[in-house]
């Protein structure tokens, strides 16, 4: 089994600008939605003890850029989360 978790919205604005409402649906979706579909494949997948799980990070997870920082930190989320869950499956 394969999940791939490609969730994700890029509104392009500075963040000075950028409205509460974006800040919180790119929050919601680009990390919580990752978070429900790892926690969804890993029930599924556990009882079958097998499975690959792939989250979609994009490159604005590893650099900074200007225009899409709450999207840019959004993801930085799913680096560090698939990094950690990461290393708790494979114990």
């Amino acid at each position: 089994d394969v999940m791939i978790n490609n969730a994700g919205i890029m509104p392009v604005t500075a963040l000075v600008d950028e409205s509460d409402a974006s800040i919180k649906r790119q929050l919601d979706i680009n990390v919580y939605g990752v978070i429900l579909g790892i926690q969804l494949a890993i029930a599924r997948m556990r009882p079958r003890g097998s499975g690959h799980i792939v989250n979609i990070a994009s490159q604005a997870g590893k650099t900074a850029i200007p225009g899409i920082a709450t999207y840019s930190g959004t993801k930085h989320a799913v680096v560090g989360i698939s990094e950690a869950v990461r290393a708790e499956l494979s114990r």
